[in-house]
């Protein structure tokens, strides 16, 4: 399954493409991130006028065609990293309000979060090794996987590589 995405064309999008480009180069890369896997110009004037009258953003900017693009990522099923851990917080209690049997559950919840937090050093090292630097890596732009608890690092768009930054 996938995502696709309308944007602008701009510095911010040529951005996180070049960046995502670089992220495809890490080896099993889809186990860590979800950058863009391809991506397109668009001309507006194919695209059905009762479908483009559906989106704000395209009845918001009625800009020259060639301003538009559309991106592709692979779409992660699973919940934010904010969401995950307000969900984990519900399932905890105080220590001294507890059964002994649900002290085991709380010793739990500190483990999943350890354990999330190894997987995520590991991915921004990955990056790092890249010499990418993320610069918007908070909770919303985390997704755990549904299944396998996995975070998945999304939203390359102020990514950048220091090396290039021109001052």
């Amino acid at each position: 399954k996938y995502i696709t995405k309308i944007h602008m064309n701009d510095e911010h999008q040529e951005n996180e493409i070049m960046i995502s480009n670089k992220i495809k180069q890490i080896k099993r890369f889809s186990q860590y991130f979800s950058p863009i896997i391809s991506n397109c110009k668009i001309d507006l004037a194919e695209v059905h006028n009762n479908e483009s009258n559906k989106c704000d953003f395209i009845r918001e900017h009625p800009a020259d065609n060639n301003k538009y693009m559309s991106t592709k990522t692979i779409y992660v099923e699973g919940t934010t990293y904010a969401d995950y851990l307000i969900e984990l917080s519900k399932m905890s209690l105080p220590l001294s309000a507890m059964h002994p049997l649900d002290k085991a559950l709380a010793n739990n919840f500190s483990i999943i979060i350890v354990e999330i937090y190894k997987k995520l050093i590991t991915a921004t090292n990955k990056l790092l090794t890249q010499g990418i630097c993320h610069y918007d890596l908070k909770t919303s732009n985390i997704i755990i996987k549904k299944q396998t608890n996995q975070p998945i690092i999304i939203d390359f768009g102020i990514t950048m590589v220091p090396e290039e930054i021109q001052t």
